[in-house]
């Protein structure tokens, strides 16, 4: 869709999503693995079971689709560990070419708005522009 989009000399404007939705706490063995469990993609995840998912989705904005990124199940995250996260999604979202990402859609909960404080963004200042930019 991008490349096919980029060859017809479209640029595609994306906004991203982040979301945490609360999932019924269950660990259940499928006789291979566990699942239910907080998983963040690491070899070392804890243990004990998942409460929520941490969801990524990215919106195209001039076009007529979206998709999901990622999604992470967690019991809870803190705003550096989210913008960690948020950080390497925009890094292989732009390496896979979606590089023009307009917005950030996100609950005004603590831990989003100190994940955007990470990342560097003023959202207290309406008067300034706000932009990120992949470290």
């Amino acid at each position: 869709m991008i490349t096919e989009n980029n060859a017809k000399g479209v640029k595609l404007q994306f906004g991203l999503q982040v979301d945490e939705m609360s999932i019924k706490k269950s660990v259940e063995w499928d006789g291979k693995r566990y699942h239910g469990q907080v998983d963040l993609g690491l070899e070392n995840d804890e243990s004990e079971a998942a409460t929520y998912a941490l969801v990524y989705m990215t919106v195209c904005l001039n076009g007529h689709f979206k998709s999901p990124v990622s999604y992470y199940c967690i019991r809870s995250l803190t705003a550096d560990v989210r913008a960690n996260i948020t950080n390497q999604i925009l890094t292989v979202l732009h390496d896979n070419g979606i590089t023009d990402i307009r917005s950030m859609i996100f609950d005004g909960a603590s831990t989003n708005l100190g994940m955007v404080k990470h990342l560097g963004a003023n959202i207290h200042n309406f008067e300034e522009e706000c932009f990120l930019s992949i470290r």
